[in-house]
């Protein structure tokens, strides 16, 4: 718009930016969804946790070369530009310069600096060159699909949880310039030659590049469309001809056999965790890996974070949590000295229906004045504490989410006591039990249990885990009915255990309005039995095969009336028929619904605010914090 202006000489104009509509942070299916606005406040506290300290951005943001120039560190920067270059360089990424062909895709760099401290490696300079292949360049040429999978955060749980009750030590190594090992897409596309090319080509000793000229490129950068495809079928392939199997519905988690080992790997991209019984098995296979790249590995180790998680492997179990990643929220927030509470929200019905009631006379503008945060990214930052190892904010976040749009101030309020929440209990996390002691591994003391001496004289000692073998899988179901009262839709709670705590869970709102508490949990059960083919399609390819129904544990008699003895009421004939799939499930004897107390129906967490005596039993078997009896004794 601007060129075309001045070259019809126009000397001003008014321009006016618009946002796109801002939404609740609830899918149509009723669950947790992040938008671009949240994941930018996410992923600048996943920068400051990759870099272990704070990220100095103060004096890099927005850093162009042209100010980079201006500076007092400059040689600094321009060395930074050199090596990313001659990193491209040595994975064999450009073709000598040349005129372009016609009609040829030509595309532009995009530079980005920054400055990254940790405390082994100090301040470090970091120039970024990457391809803009965004539609605004108009140069991509889509010849093949673009999709890359990636593991989500329950494929993570599933890995650490075999590979703890395995007795796998867990360990981590990445792929610098991760793109450019990969083979280059169908389109052949081209670099313009920008101001760091021209100068690094010159310093190479290759003399100047004439006017005009263009660079081919060989492999893949990062930027292009296709780029992260190419990788995906380049590590599969790779993987693949080592004789690892990936899974059907988790396409990044693999098992294989080296030496007669077993081994469990996963990989986000070019971040890779491999379960071993050994470090010269996990050696080995990085040497391997390294044979067929360009560039050399990194080698972590064993592993203490993964891609914003922090992992505590000890003796007799493995925890993770998110503590890293709430530490920089709060240090972000400046919020450092909450005062902490037993609970994210108040266990109060009427206090529920005041949230739903009442609406925001102020605007967004208004609030964060008062309130010195965004609503809208906390939830999202809290979304993804949720979904990382917190089961427990799954009601509160779900519950608070529906108000993004419309938020007043007493659901910044509930926000904010989350937060208070958090802030006193930042390691918690999630504890899977190893079947026997690792002696070369620390002598941890596990989490202890929540509930006090008092509490423990109703607590059910005797929990259903204690049936089970940790390789079973078994899930807890629940839901509320008609709590909302403003769309009178129910939320469905699930949760799944494996290896003592948690691997899976969900808190939905229905789709539509149940007329009875029977059709609701119904609803709850028919999901909960989706998810359980899903989890068992996962472990029996990674062969941990469940020879069992997999249990799910169901308070509400008429529920499990309609699901294993197929007795309708006249309250189920509307229901859809989708749904009834379930009874299927069941005579096949793919899941199982049995019947549970509602005082240890862990589902309870996700369907409703309990109070603390309720919230802490059920936290200590969600989380693992009751020590299983086939786990190792001090």
């Amino acid at each position: 718009v601007i060129q075309q202006l001045r070259q019809e000489q126009i000397s001003e104009c008014k321009i006016r930016f618009t946002f796109d509509e801002v939404k609740n942070c609830l899918s149509s299916d009723g669950l947790p969804q992040l938008y671009f606005d949240q994941l930018r406040d996410i992923r600048k506290i996943h920068q400051a946790i990759r870099n272990e300290v704070t990220l100095a951005t103060a004096n890099t943001a927005r850093l162009t070369r042209r100010k980079a120039m201006t500076r007092d560190d400059w040689p600094e920067w321009n060395k930074a530009e050199h090596k990313q270059l001659d990193q491209y360089d040595a994975q064999n990424m450009f073709g000598e310069p040349c005129l372009p062909p016609p009609n040829s895709a030509i595309f532009h760099w995009v530079w980005i600096y920054l400055i990254k401290e940790n405390p082994t490696e100090g301040i470090r300079y970091k120039a970024r060159a990457v391809c803009d292949g965004s539609s605004r360049g108009g140069q991509a040429q889509i010849h093949g699909a673009t999709y890359a999978p990636t593991p989500d955060l329950t494929d993570f749980r599933i890995f650490v949880a075999l590979c703890s009750m395995e007795n796998k030590y867990i360990f981590g190594s990445d792929v610098s310039n991760a793109f450019a090992e990969a083979p280059r897409c169908r389109q052949q596309y081209y670099m313009r030659v920008d101001t760091q090319f021209r100068s690094w080509w010159k310093a190479k000793g290759r003399g100047d590049i004439p006017s005009g000229y263009v660079i081919p490129v060989n492999k893949n950068l990062q930027g292009h469309p296709e780029a992260p495809r190419q990788f995906h079928l380049h590590i599969d392939k790779i993987l693949r001809d080592y004789d690892f199997k990936p899974t059907t519905h988790a396409p990044c988690l693999y098992r294989g056999t080296i030496d007669g080992h077993d081994v469990l790997f996963l990989r986000q991209v070019d971040d890779f965790a491999i379960g071993t019984t050994s470090k010269a098995i996990y050696d080995k296979i990085c040497d391997q890996l390294d044979s067929n790249l360009l560039e050399p590995m990194t080698r972590h180790g064993l592993l203490k974070h993964y891609n914003g998680v922090d992992i505590l492997q000890t003796r007799n179990f493995i925890t993770i949590h998110c503590g890293t990643y709430l530490d920089k929220l709060f240090e972000s927030h400046g919020w450092n000295d909450l005062t902490p509470v037993s609970i994210p929200m108040k266990a109060d019905n009427s206090y529920i229906r005041q949230l739903d009631a009442t609406a925001s006379t102020e605007t967004e503008r208004q609030l964060l004045e008062t309130q010195r945060f965004r609503y809208r990214g906390a939830i999202g930052e809290l979304i993804w504490a949720m979904v990382c190892c917190r089961p427990e904010l799954s009601f509160p976040v779900v519950k608070l989410s529906q108000f993004s749009t419309t938020a007043a101030d007493i659901h910044y309020d509930a926000v904010h006591t989350i937060f208070r929440y958090l802030s006193g209990t930042r390691d918690h996390g999630l504890t899977y039990w190893r079947l026997r002691p690792m002696s070369d591994l620390p002598d941890v003391a596990p989490p202890p249990r929540l509930c006090n001496a008092t509490e423990q004289s109703i607590y059910h000692d005797a929990t259903t885990a204690d049936t089970f073998s940790p390789s079973h899988l078994f899930g807890y179901l629940d839901s509320d009915w008609a709590m909302d009262i403003r769309h009178r839709r129910s939320i469905s709670g699930i949760i799944f255990m494996l290896a003592g705590a948690a691997v899976s869970w969900k808190c939905r709102v229905q789709t539509t309005p149940a007329t009875s508490s029977t059709e609701a949990e119904f609803l709850c059960a028919s999901d909960g039995g989706r998810m359980a083919l899903h989890l068992r399609s996962i472990l029996d390819e990674l062969n941990v095969p469940q020879q069992y129904a997999t249990v799910l544990y169901e308070d509400n008699r008429g529920a499990l009336l309609m699901a294993t003895a197929g007795q309708p009421t006249r309250q189920s004939r509307h229901i859809d028929i989708r749904n009834f799939a379930l009874l299927d499930w069941v005579e096949r004897d793919l899941v199982d619904l049995e019947s549970i107390s509602t005082s240890v129906n862990a589902a309870d967490l996700a369907t409703k605010q309990v109070g603390p005596i309720l919230f802490r039993r059920h936290l200590d078997n969600v989380s693992g914090r009751l020590r299983p009896p086939w786990a190792p004794c001090d």
